[in-house]
């Protein structure tokens, strides 16, 4: 009768050590999950911001291009010379209802 109480002890020790042992395992894996998310989520926040700051760059770059003093110099270009500004009698107005 007491070897089968040592027995019986001895084994619930290594049943509640196995469980404690699967539920450490299982808080790790969570943890491992949550720092590679958030390592994820750190690498993509800096492309976010580098491509935030290629699109400014672009922005201020299509602004430059698009100001009037630069288009006037190249009109004056010969590779342009053949453009000119539309007469009254070229442009057509449309009314809006």
């Amino acid at each position: 009768m007491a070897k089968l109480k040592n027995h019986l002890f001895f084994l619930q020790i290594i049943l509640c050590l196995a469980l404690a042992s699967l539920l450490l395992y299982t808080i790790i894996e969570r943890q491992n999950t949550i720092i590679e998310t958030r390592l994820s989520l750190y690498k993509l926040e800096r492309e976010v911001k580098a491509l935030e700051e290629e699109k400014r760059r672009l922005d201020a770059q299509i602004e430059t291009l698009k100001s009037p003093k630069r288009l006037l110099k190249l009109l004056k270009k010969p590779q342009y010379s053949h453009l000119r500004f539309p007469t009254e009698k070229n442009t057509i107005y449309i009314k809006k209802k």
